[in-house]
């Protein structure tokens, strides 16, 4: 026996030594360092896993920040004040499960104008900053024929009614948008995979805009965000409805892509598409580059775009698909025009990023924010009550002046201006040669009337809505979130854009 222990007592040694560890520590939060490239040492946070998927649209999540209500006056101020959004370190409870160490900042532009003041970002450039530059109306050829849902010489179709004052604040208690990010201050903590996440409001009450939109994207093929509602409680805030959201970031390519190295954009508002030349800081501005920050850059997006601009009429044809995942770009300006998503690509240029993957060499256009879609700049799903007219009319002078920045709006009206050259300054070069050739155009006609059968007409966006209606109904009748006549009636101006888009 003794023999055996002197040959063995190494092994003894190390398995006594492993289970005492398994002991002290298996109920611990484990933590991993490395160190960086200037041997820093690196906290490796871990994933917070719950039996609940975030993302569960049949329930109304339970999310609390925990900010300090010195904090939040704080972060507001500093944005007020200075216009910058910065990361507060602090905990986030997420349907019962605390996540520590959270950075959490004010997010958005409009939304955020809307509800708490400052300055606003448009475009990617400081406010008031001149923003005129000459640019050629496009004129399509003669004969040519516009596609079902688009008129492109005039910019997208106008909303009966159409004008500012759209977005609203207060469905939500005039809490303001939020991004959480998990790992600001833990190099690679997540949260159920995810690195961020997105807390947003919307254009009316009840929140189906976005929530809707995003749905009806994913039903049709299209890569976007997942949603749901939740109750979110700040400090000196009621608790209030806000719809979360995933984030694109490199966590979100490798879900969807299975990609490690994509490289993402994400555009500034009122870009368009436009080929400026090849000095990379001529798009940094509207082009801000998500990921592989360090490892690439700006080139095969300027290729891109100086093959769009300078390809002849033929080789655009030929070669477009080589450059762009086509189909899914055809969903995608379909589905906008379907969903009077104004506020997109295919209308003012916004709120989309670029995927490039190294492997296809190609890009894929990523919508985001749909919270203006199904009329929420105006129109059919305008708001009706619930604010004073005080209120409101300063929600319209911001709408007005976010619309002036960006080249819709000053002298003339919004809608008009759009109509008779659309964005000053904002070139969308791939709109308008994609629709300027019969071939696209017909693919366009043809996805724009499949989608409006499977949307409108076989019931799948009021099936839908009526889904989302009963989950928060439910909820409110425990909870008493907010008045249900107000959720009810944003529940009836979706259903009143649903009849009226069928029968277009």
């Amino acid at each position: 026996m003794k023999l055996v222990w002197r040959r063995n007592y190494r092994l003894f040694v190390l398995a006594a030594l492993l289970l005492f560890v398994l002991c002290y520590f298996g109920q611990s939060r484990m933590i991993a360092y490395n160190f960086g490239e200037a041997g820093e040492l690196e906290v490796q946070g871990k994933n917070y896993d719950n039996e609940i998927e975030l993302f569960d649209d049949t329930l109304v999540h339970q999310i609390e920040v925990g900010l300090s209500a010195a904090e939040y006056e704080q972060m507001v101020t500093t944005y007020q004040e200075l216009g910058e959004k910065e990361f507060f370190r602090t905990y986030v409870i997420i349907d019962g499960v605390i996540v520590p160490d959270v950075g959490v900042r004010l997010k958005g532009n409009l939304t955020l104008r809307q509800t708490l003041g400052g300055e606003m970002d448009v475009g990617g450039r400081p406010a008031g900053e001149d923003k005129e530059r000459e640019r050629p109306d496009f004129q399509p050829p003669e004969g040519f024929q516009l596609p079902e849902g688009l008129e492109l010489s005039e910019g997208m179709e106008r909303p009966e009614g159409f004008g500012p004052g759209g977005m609203s604040a207060d469905g939500n208690g005039d809490n303001p948008p939020l991004l959480i990010k998990f790992d600001e201050f833990t190099v690679g903590q997540t949260y159920q995979g995810l690195s961020e996440m997105a807390v947003r409001i919307g254009s009316d009450k009840a929140l189906l805009n976005e929530a809707l939109a995003f749905y009806l994207h994913r039903e049709a093929g299209q890569v976007v965000p997942e949603t749901a509602y939740a109750a979110v409680s700040l400090p000196d805030n009621e608790t209030s409805l806000y719809l979360i959201t995933e984030h694109p970031d490199e966590n979100y390519l490798k879900k969807y892509f299975n990609d490690k190295n994509g490289i993402l954009y994400k555009v500034a508002n009122f870009t368009g598409f436009e080929y400026l030349g090849e000095d990379p800081t001529l798009y940094a501005e509207k082009y801000e580059q998500k990921t592989s920050v360090n490892d690439d850059d700006m080139v095969q997006l300027i290729k891109f775009m100086r093959f769009v601009s300078e390809s002849s009429d033929e080789e655009f044809e030929e070669g477009l698909a080589d450059w762009l995942e086509l189909d899914s770009f055809v969903r995608m300006m379909a589905l906008d025009n379907l969903l009077s998503n104004n506020d997109s690509f295919v209308g003012m240029g916004s709120n989309y990023y670029l995927y490039y993957n190294k492997e296809t060499a190609k890009f894929t256009m990523l919508s985001w924010d749909q919270n203006l879609a199904m009329g929420g700049m105006g129109g059919g799903m305008g708001r009706e009550g619930g604010e004073d007219t005080e209120s409101r009319a300063k929600r319209e002078e911001i709408m007005q002046k976010w619309l002036e920045e960006g080249g819709f709006g000053g002298e003339e009206n919004a809608g008009d201006q759009q109509r008779k050259g659309g964005m000053q300054g904002n070139t969308n070069t791939l709109k308008e040669r994609f629709f300027a050739n019969e071939y696209f155009s017909e693919l366009y006609n043809e996805e724009y009337a499949r989608l409006k059968q499977m949307i409108f007409t076989d019931g799948l966006a009021l099936e839908k809505t009526e889904e989302l209606a009963e989950v928060f109904t439910s909820y409110n009748k425990e909870q008493q979130l907010m008045e249900q006549s107000e959720y009810d009636s944003g529940v009836e101006k979706m259903r009143n854009f649903i009849t009226s888009a069928a029968t277009k």
